[in-house]
């Protein structure tokens, strides 16, 4: 049992190096086209959201989550405000985008590369937001799912 737990443990880790690569690549990378921007750590939120509970929802068993079925019921009832939060900062980027906003963050003065720029955040942005809205919702019936096997058959 030891190694398995050590296994997961592991791979647990090896993703959350994946989800902070990642974060890296949007985030650092492409902190510099821009004065302070409100949105980089809501950004930042998105990306580890939808990696990581995309992950418990496709690869529940391999992580230590599965283990606790007290964790995985709790983590049921927290992903309701945390759907509700998602949806309202996807809200107020989508209010600051229809603002004209996002462009007079922009240090660029080519108006080229500032659209651009401004297109591929938003987009982003969008494919993060969505993503974690939609891998929020279903998580609560993958946990239950789970739940339920632990009880009744004994694994997840």
């Amino acid at each position: 049992m030891g190694n398995q737990l050590t296994n997961k443990l592991t791979f647990e880790l090896a993703w959350w190096f994946v989800t902070a690569i990642v974060c890296y690549i949007f985030y650092f990378a492409n902190s510099n086209a821009f004065e302070p921007y409100p949105f980089f750590k809501v950004n930042m939120i998105f990306i580890v959201t939808f990696i990581t509970v995309t992950r418990y929802v496709f690869l529940l068993r391999h992580t230590p989550l599965a283990a606790s079925r007290n964790l995985m019921i709790a983590l049921i009832f927290v992903s309701v405000p945390l759907f509700l939060y998602v949806l309202d900062e996807y809200r107020a980027f989508k209010m600051f985008w229809d603002d004209g906003k996002l462009l007079s963050f922009l240090v660029s003065d080519d108006f080229d590369a500032r659209t651009k720029a401004a297109t591929f955040f938003r987009r982003q942005m969008l494919f993060f937001s969505i993503g974690s809205m939609f891998a929020i919702f279903i998580l609560p019936f993958t946990l239950v799912k789970a739940v339920w096997r632990k009880h009744n058959k004994g694994y997840v």
